[in-house]
């Protein structure tokens, strides 16, 4: 939604005009707004910025020429936020103080920062990904953790606008282009998902909004699931038609793999080959509010869920799946298997290989890569290479333990 008192400069670019919600803002000349941002009133954005997928820019915030606001980026406007006053009356919107922040002319926001109200961060500084800032930033400071410390100088970096922050330059939503077979299905078509958990369900939601939506003729046919089941046993609402071997009898169906988390996910071949399908019969399945760059290339047998973007360039493995709100940017490559969980940032040219687990709200800066078999903890931000079979937590990310890269489960879910 685009309000009619939005001002708009000469050559703002806003490439999913649906997938924002801009209430009377105004934005500067050449400004490009990705998918999923929202920008609320009085907020005052300079020219040439960049503002990345699912940014939060409330009241009382004004942002100078030329800065880079990343994927997941969010600004408070509130020290004492409440929902009810003392005697329990919800509060207005009168009722509130806005605290006004204001971020200076070619300074730079990472992925998943958290930006707390009244502060001002200076001209061409940096706030490294999924820090937390609480003070006020110099102008040229690089600010990393939580809380945010002062660990540098943008200018002994001999550039004001770091390489490591650029991103993808727009998103283009047309999953019917570059994704696997029968990602945009025009015939009724019956699907068959593996597994009882949550990537399953995800994955039947996104089957039944794409068809509702027009944009795939799934025929949602049931589950398949290796855990014993009583007779005539249903999963919200859909039949339990067997195990993963009874894949064969269903020879009009296309499949699609939902198994797979913390403690399995480095098994997702397995629960693949316990089939028997070959690769063709796999698909891919988009909900309709996913964005997928047509110059990104996504494999069979993936899922991707609402709000989740793949932006140009990227390319997306066999069986990977993608939660809701999590960007994957320009240049990512995701191994086949790998499991991407709910509002990850991962930044351009990263490298994933296959069986890998990036968990819920962890962020991994460019040019990285993140080894087979590793696991990232949830709310991690990734500034190092992991090595194939590490557990990594923590701002910044650090080995927790490792795991054998060979090691197998053998129960499904």
């Amino acid at each position: 939604m685009i309000t009619k008192d939005v001002a708009l400069g000469e050559g703002v670019i806003i490439a999913q005009p649906d997938l924002v919600n801009l209430y009377g803002c105004s934005i500067g000349a050449g400004t490009k707004v990705g998918a999923f941002v929202e920008i609320r009133r009085t907020v005052r954005i300079g020219a040439h910025c960049k503002i990345q997928a699912f940014a939060f820019i409330p009241e009382g915030v004004e942002i100078g020429d030329g800065v880079l606001i990343g994927p997941h980026v969010c600004f408070t406007n509130d020290l004492f936020p409440r929902a009810v006053d003392a005697d329990g009356r919800p509060l207005r919107s009168e009722d509130w103080e806005i605290v006004p922040t204001r971020v200076g002319d070619g300074a730079a926001i990472g992925a998943n920062a958290t930006i707390l109200c009244g502060l001002h961060i200076g001209a061409f500084s940096l706030v490294g990904a999924g820090a937390v800032v609480t003070a006020n930033v110099p102008p040229h400071a690089i600010v990393v953790g939580n809380p945010a410390r002062i660990i540098g100088d943008t200018r002994h970096r001999g550039s004001n606008l770091p390489d490591f922050l650029q991103s993808a330059q727009g998103f283009g939503k047309a999953p019917e282009t570059r994704l696997g077979r029968r990602a945009a299905a025009v015939t009724e078509e019956p699907l068959i998902i593996l597994g009882l958990g949550g990537n399953s369900l995800g994955a039947l939601d996104a089957a039944l909004e794409a068809r509702r939506a027009g944009l795939a003729s799934w025929q949602v046919m049931g589950f398949l699931d290796d855990r014993p089941q009583p007779d005539g046993a249903k999963f919200h609402g859909f039949p339990i038609l067997g195990r993963l071997d009874d894949a064969w009898r269903f020879t009009d169906a296309s499949f699609v793999n939902g198994i797979g988390g913390v403690q399995s996910f480095r098994n997702r071949p397995d629960f693949i080959a316990r089939t028997g399908l070959p690769p063709e019969r796999f698909a891919t399945v988009v909900h309709p509010r996913a964005t997928v760059s047509p110059l990104a290339r996504v494999g069979i047998g993936c899922i991707l869920l609402a709000n989740s973007v793949v932006c140009a360039e990227a390319v997306v493995g066999d069986h990977v799946v993608v939660l809701e709100n999590s960007v994957v940017n320009h240049n990512v490559t995701a191994g086949d298997h790998t499991l991407i969980a709910a509002s990850v940032s991962i930044s351009g040219f990263v490298a994933i290989e296959p069986e890998t687990y990036i968990g819920c709200g962890s962020a991994i800066r460019q040019q990285g890569r993140i080894g087979r078999g590793a696991l990232v903890g949830m709310g991690s931000v990734v500034l190092n290479d992991v090595p194939p079979g590490q557990v990594v937590v923590g701002n910044p990310a650090r080995l927790l333990r490792e795991h054998p890269v060979t090691g197998r489960v053998t129960t499904s879910g």
